[in-house]
């Protein structure tokens, strides 16, 4: 499979984002495949992937770069020629600003196994284009050829997935080969499909387990489930199976309820049935049990799962431990640990213990002395009951704290009047915080009011101004209806005829006649 990315970041901004988080899963899950180069690349080969990006975006180099790193892949980057080191300010009606990496940061990525490759010219939709402008999308810019010699640039992505036969003839004119998108076909080495990946996609083709066993543990058991929970890769289901406590592990296991799925024993049944009754409760393909008494590494399950994904034919994986506690150093004689110092809260000698030599085969002293803690177990292989002689990998890093005491399962005085101060401090703080938003509740609450009140006013104002502008507007029609009448009226009128003016002689008759009275 061919996957496509185009941003990764901190923050989904839009589909076209995956997490920084999301990204590593991915990568995670593809140590269950062989990630290659383009060239490499055989689609009829199931364990075949190919890690692509297109833009190429400057959170690419910012947030991918340290994963790919970590994972060690080789990966294809296709850029678009007119976009290197420009914004995005084209498609910012529809996408948050972002900008394209430079030719600075392309050096970077191509530095640390990338291979930059070309995604047109403008990004322009390859369908009914003129021989010229068909050949200038295609030809990459003489810049970019001599900063990036072949392998780079020998391959090609279409943008949108779109293109007509005239562009696949181009394209294969100028290149191995090129990517499409769904409508790709894969029996076609210039059409090639590609799987565009997003937040909501999940690549694992396995689930993982993680069982915690507990008994009279619950003063430790909360540094073990804070240890789950911040895992790197999420299990994807927590079992706690509780074997019938009889300290405060219940009360303890109810905050947790949300999280996980409880199991209680109403009897005493041990660690092997217990994990024997777990199996019949989950799908998962992996199973990793823990003791209530441990702390894992946060990169546990990353590194466990991916031994196992690397090693399709082993049946378990394991890895290096410490141990800890009173009885730690009776154990660390046993299977040869080594001291590397003592423990500051309980004042023990802290051992760990490296074993190379189990990379083979599963020892008989796993079901004496070695913790199955230190293990994660194909399903099926424990179902079947796992036996000496069956292939298991170890991941050489210290995953895994395992506590080792002489009185497993009682709590002590201090221990509970420590766990007690813990929770006191715990519940003032959250009283604190509490105090806190209710307080900013009631302020936003209060300003919400005002606001709908504020609101209520505008609204009614605006009614009456629509009902002012109302009357106003019947006025000025009745105005000019009258207007119009009075024209029409006048119009129809005869024209007035002047009166007749007397005659110069008859008004000096008729001055003199006045002055006579």
């Amino acid at each position: 499979m061919i996957l496509c990315y185009h941003k990764v970041h901190p923050e989904i901004k839009s589909y076209w984002y995956v997490s920084v988080d999301k990204f590593n899963r991915d990568m995670a899950a593809l140590q269950a495949y062989d990630v290659v180069y383009l060239d490499d690349y055989d689609a009829k080969n199931p364990r075949h992937a190919v890690i692509t990006f297109d833009g190429i975006y400057d959170n690419v180099a910012e947030y991918a770069l340290p994963i790919l790193k970590k994972w060690n892949y080789p990966f294809e980057l296709f850029v678009v020629g007119d976009t290197v080191g420009q914004d995005n300010g084209f498609d910012q009606h529809v996408e948050p600003p972002c900008n394209f990496a430079s030719i600075d940061q392309l050096k970077l990525l191509a530095a640390n196994r990338g291979r930059v490759q070309w995604h047109t010219a403008s990004h322009k939709r390859l369908q009914n284009l003129s021989d010229e402008d068909l050949d200038r999308e295609l030809t990459p810019s003489a810049e970019l050829r001599a900063a990036f010699p072949s392998p780079h640039l020998d391959w090609f992505a279409y943008p949108h997935g779109d293109f007509d036969q005239s562009a696949v003839d181009g394209v294969a004119k100028r290149f191995k080969g090129a990517l499409a998108c769904d409508v790709g076909n894969d029996d076609d080495r210039h059409r090639l499909t590609r799987l565009l990946l997003a937040e909501k996609h999940d690549l694992f083709k396995t689930r993982t387990l993680l069982a915690v066993y507990n008994r009279n543990s619950g003063h430790r058991l909360i540094e073990c489930l804070d240890s789950i929970f911040k895992q790197t890769i999420a299990p994807d289901e927590v079992f706690i199976i509780d074997d019938a406590s009889t300290d405060a592990s219940q009360t303890l296991l109810y905050l947790y309820a949300d999280r996980v799925r409880i199991i209680r024993n109403e009897e005493q049944i041990g660690p092997a049935q217990s994990v024997s009754k777990t199996l019949q409760l989950t799908s998962s393909e992996y199973v990793a049990f823990v003791d209530a008494r441990d702390r894992l590494r946060s990169d546990f399950i990353e590194h466990m799962r991916s031994a196992l994904d690397r090693s399709p034919h082993a049946s378990a994986a394991h890895s290096d431990f410490v141990l800890f506690g009173d009885r730690a150093s009776a154990i660390a004689e046993e299977i040869g640990a080594k001291p590397i110092g003592r423990s500051a809260r309980a004042g023990s000698a802290i051992f760990v213990c490296n074993r190379p030599d189990l990379e083979a085969d599963l020892p008989s002293e796993l079901k004496s002395h070695l913790p199955l803690d230190a293990f994660i177990f194909r399903r099926e292989a424990w179902e079947s009951q796992v036996s000496v002689g069956s292939k298991v990998v170890r991941v050489p890093h210290p995953l895994i704290e395992c506590g080792i005491f002489t009185r497993d399962g009682l709590e002590t005085p201090a221990l509970l009047e420590q766990t007690a101060l813990e929770w006191k401090k715990g519940f003032i703080a959250s009283q604190i915080r509490n105090d806190k938003l209710s307080s900013d509740l009631s302020e936003t609450s209060a300003f919400a009011a005002k606001l709908h009140r504020d609101i209520h006013e505008l609204k009614d104002a605006i009614v009456k101004l629509k009902g002012a502008n109302a009357d106003l507007r019947r006025s000025q029609q009745d105005l000019k209806s009258k207007l119009d009448k009075a024209r029409t009226k006048k119009a129809k009128e005869p024209p007035k005829q002047p009166k007749p003016q007397p005659s110069l002689l008859r008004r000096i008759r008729s001055a003199a006649a006045r002055l006579v009275r």
